[in-house]
């Protein structure tokens, strides 16, 4: 399948190089476009591996995913996966799960659901935890995770660095009226715990004002919520269905 295959990244050269890339090196990917936001960021992945297509964009996770849209042509189907990814596991059976073998395969699949549904984009299960995935697809308003997801490119964007993730399952719902995740692949990574990234800015101040805000955006379709002492968005429930896959 012909797609466009995009990791930002920014101060995590090593990372990238054990984790995401030695993944998709291994599983039947495409060679990705590395996004990162200066020349020191440039040199120093090219010292790590001169091979890497890497591409400057602007600061801040929400405007460099916007950035690689508007720079795709309209339609364009574009895969975004984070640098911090260390497997992907497909649950098989109930509670059983193996790793992803094949991640151009998975692509496909994403595709396949979002366009059988009739939505511009598709995520995965946040974790990979074989108690709560489950055999299908689910099409009602849900959180697709920024770590990895596929858009056929409308250039939906996003305004909100800490919620950004959030934000645009509320666009692209809001577009089709549904969003597509595949309830039965799960990610293997350490949210929030590697050095660089969206770290290096993220605070519980802003953190907090970024959904805050998100909820004074669209108050008919989210609100916040403590989560285990910190807020968190959750959204109103919408009719949609799991599909069985």
């Amino acid at each position: 399948m012909d797609y466009h295959l995009a990791i930002p990244s920014h101060r995590r050269a090593k990372t990238l190089l054990d984790k995401t890339l030695a993944f998709l090196r291994t599983s039947d990917a495409p060679e990705p476009t590395i996004y990162v936001v200066d020349q020191k960021d440039v040199d120093d992945y090219k010292a790590l591996d001169p091979t890497l297509n890497i591409v400057i964009a602007p600061r801040g996770i929400a405007a460099t995913r916007n950035y690689i849209q508007d720079t795709q042509p309209l339609d364009t189907k574009i895969v975004f996966i984070d640098d911090d990814i260390k497997a992907v596991w497909r649950l098989i059976a109930d509670k059983k799960k193996e790793r992803v073998r094949n991640f151009d395969q998975l692509v496909k699949e994403g595709f396949y659901w979002a366009e059988k549904l009739g939505t511009h984009l598709w995520g995965t299960y946040p974790v990979d935890n074989s108690l709560f995935m489950k055999r299908k697809v689910r099409s009602n308003l849900c959180y697709i995770n920024g770590s990895l997801f596929g858009v056929i490119n409308k250039r939906v964007s996003v305004i909100h660095d800490y919620a950004e993730d959030a934000e645009r399952s509320i666009r692209h719902y809001i577009m089709d009226k549904k969003v597509c995740r595949l309830e039965y692949i799960g990610l293997q990574t350490r949210y929030y715990k590697e050095p660089g990234g969206l770290q290096e800015t993220r605070t519980k101040e802003n953190d907090k004002v970024s959904k805050e805000e998100m909820q004074k955006l669209f108050p008919d379709l989210c609100y916040i919520k403590d989560k285990k002492g910190r807020p968190d968005i959750f959204y109103v429930k919408m009719k949609g269905e799991l599909h069985p896959i």
